[in-house]
C-alpha cells in the first residue's frame, strides 16, 4: 500500500481548505483488499465496545482498561513488524511528525478516556446511538477543511435521518435514562471524536509514516499519560481488579487484542474513505455489537430504543461519500508528481 508524500500544508493553518482541496485522489488499495480490511476492523471495533462495557461495569477503571490496551499494542506491533513478512522496523519519527502526533495522540487519549467514561455510566445503545449523529458535522467540516463537495441530496438525507432516529431514542427509550454526568462525559468524548476525525484524518494523509509507524507511535506515545493518570486516580481501583475474578482478566485480554486491531485497522481504512465514510463503516459494524449486547445482559435499550438504533444504522446506508473537490490543471498534481519518496507497507 502507498503512502502519501508531504504535501506542504501547514497543519496549523486549518482554514486553508484551496490548499487541501488541491490535493487529488490517490492510488486506493485493491477493492478486495479494502473489504477484508473493512471487515476486520468492524469485528474488532463492535466487539472491543462490548468488552469496555463489561471491564468498566465490574472494574470502573478506564484509565488502567486503556493503559493496557496501548501498552499491548505498543509491544505488539514492532514484534510483528520486525518478524513478519515484509520484516520493517519502526521507523525513526521526525520533528514534524512528532509534532503533528503530540495533537494525534491527545486526541487518541481523550476520545477513548471520555468513551470509557461515558461507558461507565450509560449502556452500550445509547453510546452507538449518539456515534451515529457525528457524520452529520464531519460532512460539512471536510468540505471546510478537507477539500472535498459537500453531500449530495440524498447523504443529507440519510444524515437528517440518523439525526431524527436518535432523537426518537431519547424521547421514547425510558429505560436508558442518562444523567447530566453520563452527559457531560458523551459530550466530551463527542467534540474530541469530530475533532479527531477531521485532524486524524488530515495528518494520515500528509505524513511520510507507515501505517505500522502511526499505529506504533500513537500507542506508544499515550503510554506516560495514561500511566500517570492510573497512578494519581486509580491505584486502588487496580488493585481491586487485579484481585478479582479471572473472567474480567480474561475479558481484558480479549480487549487487548481487539483494540491493538482496532489501532491498527483503523489507520489503514483512514487512508482510504473519507474521514465521514470511515465514521459511517464504524456506526454500520456496531449492528453486530447491539444484537451481542441483548444476548449477553439486560443492560440494554428497550425495544422501543433499540428500534430507533437500527433505523439510524439502516439511514446511513444511504450515505454516499463525497468526491475530492476538482482542482486545477495549474496546481493540482499526481502524488508520484511531487518527487518525494513513498512508503510501501
Amino acid at each position: 500500500m502507498k503512502q502519501r508524500t508531504e504535501s506542504g500544508v501547514d497543519l496549523s493553518l486549518p482554514g486553508h481548505a484551496n490548499s487541501l482541496g488541491n490535493m487529488r485522489e490517490r492510488p486506493h488499495l485493491p477493492r478486495i483488499k479494502l473489504y477484508i480490511i473493512i471487515v476486520f476492523y468492524s469485528i474488532c471495533s463492535s466487539m472491543l465496545l462490548l468488552a469496555n462495557k463489561y471491564v468498566l461495569h465490574t472494574a470502573r477503571t478506564p484509565g488502567f482498561l486503556i493503559l493496557c490496551q496501548c501498552s499491548f499494542t505498543a509491544a505488539l506491533v514492532p514484534c510483528l513488524s520486525a518478524f513478519g513478512p515484509e520484516r520493517q522496523n519502526i521507523s525513526l519519527i521526525s520533528a514534524k511528525d512528532l509534532n503533528r502526533f503530540s495533537i494525534v495522540v491527545l486526541c487518541f487519549v481523550g476520545t477513548l478516556f471520555a468513551n470509557a467514561k461515558a461507558l461507565q455510566y450509560v449502556n452500550v445503545d445509547a453510546v452507538i446511538g449518539l456515534r451515529l449523529t457525528i457524520p452529520l458535522f464531519l460532512s460539512f467540516l471536510e468540505f471546510a477543511f478537507l477539500g472535498r463537495e459537500l453531500p449530495n441530496v440524498r447523504s443529507v438525507l440519510s444524515l437528517i435521518g440518523i439525526a431524527t432516529c436518535f432523537v426518537f431514542y431519547l424521547i421514547y427509550d425510558r429505560d436508558g435514562g442518562i444523567s447530566t454526568l453520563a452527559w457531560v462525559w458523551l459530550a466530551i468524548w463527542y467534540s474530541w471524536t469530530i475533532f479527531e476525525g477531521v485532524y486524524v484524518k488530515h495528518v494520515v494523509s500528509t505524513t511520510l509514516l507507515s501505517v505500522v509507524d502511526q499505529t506504533f507511535y500513537q500507542n506508544f506515545l499515550s503510554l506516560p499519560i495514561l500511566t500517570l493518570a492510573t497512578v494519581c486516580y486509580e491505584s486502588s481501583d487496580v488493585i481491586d481488579m487485579i484481585a478479582a475474578s479471572w473472567h474480567i482478566k480474561f475479558v481484558l485480554a480479549v480487549s487487548c487484542l481487539l483494540g491493538a486491531g482496532m489501532s491498527f485497522f483503523s489507520f489503514v481504512l483512514r487512508n482510504e474513505v473519507s474521514a465521514t465514510m470511515f465514521s459511517l463503516i464504524g456506526n454500520l459494524c456496531k449492528v453486530f455489537t447491539i444484537a451481542a449486547n441483548c444476548v449477553v445482559w439486560k443492560m440494554h435499550a428497550s425495544p422501543t430504543g433499540t428500534a430507533a438504533i437500527i433505523l439510524c444504522i439502516i439511514c446511513s446506508t444511504m450515505y454516499a461519500q463525497a468526491p475530492l473537490r476538482k482542482a486545477p490543471d495549474c496546481t493540482a498534481r499526481s502524488i508520484g508528481d511531487r518527487g518525494g519518496p513513498q512508503t510501501a507497507l
